[in-house]
Parts: C-alpha cells; sequence; structure tokens
C-alpha cells in the first residue's frame, strides 16, 4: 500500500488535474458558444453588409450610367436650343432692318401726303378767292401775293402732269 501522505498528494493531484481539464473543457466549451453567437451573429452582419455594399455601388454605378446618359442628353438639347436660339437672333436682325424699312416707307407716305394735303388746302383757298363764296357770283377779288405764287405753282404742277392724284400715288411706289 501505499503511505497515507503520498496518497493524499496523489489524490490531491489528481482532483487538480481533473479540476484543471474539466476546467479547461467547460471554459473551451463556454468560449465555443460564446464564439459560435458572437461570431456568428458577426458574419451574418458582416453578410448583410457586404450585400448592402454591392446593391450600393451597383446602385451608384447605375446611378452614374444614369447621370452620363442625363448629362449627354442635356447637352444635346442645350447645343440644339442654341442653335435655335441662333437662328431665331438672325430673324430678329431681319425682322428690325424690315421693321426699319416700313418705318422709312410710312414716314416717306406721310410727308407725301402732307404735302399733297397742303397743295389741295392751297387750291380749295385759290377756288374760294377766284370763285367767291357759295351761291354768290364770282368776283375779281385781290388775293395775298403769296396765294398768287402758291397759285403759280399749282397751275405749273396741273400743268405737268395729266391726273396729280396718279403723279401722286406714282411717287408713293418710288423707294
Amino acid at each position: 500500500m501505499a503511505e497515507p501522505g503520498n496518497a493524499t498528494i496523489t489524490m490531491t493531484v489528481n482532483w487538480a488535474i481533473g479540476f484543471i481539464a474539466s476546467s479547461a473543457i467547460a471554459l473551451a466549451s463556454g468560449a465555443w458558444v460564446l464564439w459560435t453567437f458572437t461570431m456568428g451573429s458577426l458574419q451574418s452582419d458582416v453578410a448583410e453588409i457586404r450585400a448592402a455594399v454591392t446593391k450600393t455601388q451597383d446602385g451608384v454605378t447605375g446611378a452614374r450610367d444614369y447621370t452620363r446618359e442625363s448629362d449627354a442628353a442635356l447637352r444635346t438639347e442645350f447645343s440644339n436650343l442654341t442653335a435655335e436660339l441662333r437662328v431665331t437672333n438672325a430673324r430678329l436682325s431681319d425682322l428690325t432692318g424690315s421693321v426699319s424699312r416700313l418705318d422709312s416707307s410710312i414716314q416717306d407716305v406721310d410727308q407725301k401726303l402732307s404735302a399733297s394735303v397742303l397743295r389741295q388746302q392751297d387750291f380749295e383757298r385759290w377756288v374760294v378767292t377766284r370763285l367767291g363764296p357759295i351761291g354768290i357770283a364770282p368776283t375779281q377779288l385781290m388775293t395775298p401775293e403769296e396765294w398768287g405764287k402758291q397759285q403759280s405753282e399749282i397751275i405749273l404742277k396741273l400743268q405737268k402732269e395729266d391726273d396729280p392724284l396718279t403723279g401722286w400715288y406714282n411717287a408713293t411706289l418710288k423707294p
């Protein structure tokens, strides 16, 4: 038999080894369980994050492609609008020139009409002076000197033109 002191030491050492081994196994099992729960959820989280990042990158790539296409379409539309504006500006310049020519033509017609009205008034004065008021026999009234000059101008104009209105109309047609 073994000595009682040795048996106690052997038992204590066996018990200590068993306790250490059991503790190591329990600790390893606990660590494994903790690792499984922690890392399992982390792995699923990492997988979800990777999926989200991939989806976002695909979305960013799609958005980038859409942005490029939109930019190209906008540039095309902008250049089309610019070309149309240039054509419109050129046509507005032509219109401005046409309006200026029309304005000068209207001014010429206005001047000729004013001159014609003055000639008509001069002629009416001459007729009233020579014939007198309506219903009274013509008189030989003396006319002012300036009326005489105007009278001679009117008579000369009437002698030169067959029809004064036709001459006036033809004069308005000349540029």
